[in-house]
């Protein structure tokens, strides 16, 4: 087999996998084998939301999950973060760097270190 430099898609069910010295060698289900220098499996994510009413609409329009993915996005604007306990705190930390104007929900009573309170209200949270 010879390589060519090229990205490849493929959705099959099965596929055998051997790894070769310096490349892996696959066959998928209908036999067509294939070489290649890297391989990469992307297997998929299921998000799992709170029961929070009308989250389930807004999720991926307005309702973001990952301020690495989105917080360029949403920069300069208001901004309600969802977390409980630590991780609260660490998106208000996380986030204060995109916008000054940050609420955060903690889907009942937050319990921090008077610290950890102390940070959060000193940075206007």
């Amino acid at each position: 087999m010879m390589f060519r430099p090229r990205v490849l898609k493929i959705e099959p069910n099965r596929v055998r996998v051997s790894k070769r010295d310096e490349s892996f060698e696959l066959t998928l289900e209908s036999g067509t084998e294939l070489e290649a220098r890297r391989l990469l499996l992307a297997t998929g994510v299921i998000d799992e939301l709170p029961a929070i009413a009308g989250l389930q609409e807004l999720w991926g329009v307005s309702t973001l999950h990952c301020p690495y993915c989105h917080g360029w996005e949403v920069q300069d604007e208001l901004i309600a973060l969802y977390g409980k306990g630590q991780v609260g705190f660490y998106l208000c930390v996380l986030l204060k760097g995109w916008s000054d104007d940050l609420v955060l929900c903690t889907d009942g009573p937050a319990y921090y270190a008077m610290s950890t309170l102390g940070d959060i209200e000193a940075n206007d949270v």
